[in-house]
């Protein structure tokens, strides 16, 4: 009863609470419901790998960073991952999977970088990004290590509308949604889209400006994910 009421202080709190399993041993149900009803995430920890990704994802998530590589060396000794002129900044974290130190090259436009941060177990490689640019990864020995790569877009979509993100509406009620896109200074590519589903949105007025309109057939919980995209 005290852990529900502390749950319903931080959902009325707009605290976000995430769970992690650090064990087979636990109430996967509860800790669902708690990072659900708090907008959090449920996640393994229950090996060190498993632990490092759960961690490295939610505070890359709190800190608007998206995962574009998550993968182990013990299958993928090179990784090239090419950035657009729209990516603001770059983080990659490695650690190690068997508790042996990492030996990983990281490469920016072909020169090698150094971490920012570093340990016995692992690094984390940081810079910001001003042009198109490539990152080249490579695994220096035979050990097992974990590598993460987390980008931060210049591009940010605003969602207008006179409700919050959480909404409790009737069913089949249209509700309107303007999403308006930024990107700083910087001016949109000509042919960037954003869609739902699969499905683009009309335009409104301005290249920038999209209209969503969202209505919903079932009662219960829904998701709502747009994605932004350049021109193919």
């Amino acid at each position: 009863d005290e852990m529900d009421n502390l749950i319903k202080e931080a959902e009325e709190s707009n605290i976000i609470v995430h769970a992690i399993a650090l064990s087979d041993n636990i109430e996967k149900e509860y800790l669902t419901k708690i990072s659900d009803n708090t907008n959090g995430s449920f996640r393994d920890g229950k090996t060190a790998n498993k632990l490092f990704e759960a961690l490295t994802s939610i505070i890359g998530v709190e800190n608007d960073f998206i995962t574009v590589a998550n993968y182990s060396t013990s299958t993928n000794k090179s990784e090239k991952i090419k950035l657009s002129n729209m990516i603001e900044e770059a983080v990659i974290n490695v650690a190690a999977c068997d508790n042996i130190e990492p030996q990983i090259s990281v490469k920016l436009n072909g020169k090698e970088i150094s971490p920012i941060k570093s340990g016995d177990l692992y690094e984390i490689y940081k810079f910001e990004n001003f042009e198109q640019s490539e990152i080249e990864i490579s695994s220096l020995a035979e050990s097992n290590t974990s590598v993460i790569v987390q980008l931060k877009s210049k591009a940010k979509l605003h969602i207008k509308s006179n409700s919050n993100n959480y909404l409790s509406i009737p069913m089949n009620i249209p509700i309107e949604y303007e999403l308006e896109l930024q990107c700083e200074d910087n001016e949109i590519p000509e042919g960037t889209f954003v869609e739902r589903k699969g499905a683009k949105l009309d335009y409104h007025d301005q290249r920038n400006i999209f209209v969503d309109v969202y209505e919903a057939k079932e009662p219960g919980e829904d998701y709502i994910i747009y994605k932004v995209k350049p021109s193919v």
